[in-house]
């Protein structure tokens, strides 16, 4: 079982929380990605049809957004923290959450 409320022993998760990107590593904050990627993954398992209407016609580009946020929210939510700027950027809550609340509305509406 993973236990989210403790920050792991990485260095770089800790160096995260207490640098410049401080409160989008606390507790609530990984949570809120982790529960949005959980909600992302179950919506898009029930509605499949929401992203196709047969096997032949799938919105390519919107499911490639859906999943990318989805990982990142993952991602974000266990506390993984890349070493490089551009998955960092990528993998963080400043694309995710507003990529998740995108591929939800879009899933659901």
């Amino acid at each position: 079982m993973i236990k989210m409320s403790e920050p792991s022993s990485n260095s770089e998760l800790i160096a995260a929380q207490n640098g410049s990107w401080g409160m989008f590593y606390s507790f609530p904050a990984r949570l809120l990605s982790y529960i949005g990627a959980i909600a992302i993954s179950a919506a898009l398992f029930v509605f499949p049809s929401a992203i196709a209407d047969s096997a032949e016609n799938i919105n390519h580009s919107i499911l490639t957004m859906i999943l990318v946020s989805t990982s990142a929210g993952f991602i974000h939510g266990t506390g993984f923290v890349p070493r490089t700027l551009l998955w960092k950027l990528l993998f963080s809550p400043l694309f995710a959450w507003p990529a998740l609340l995108f591929s939800l509305i879009y899933i659901l509406f």
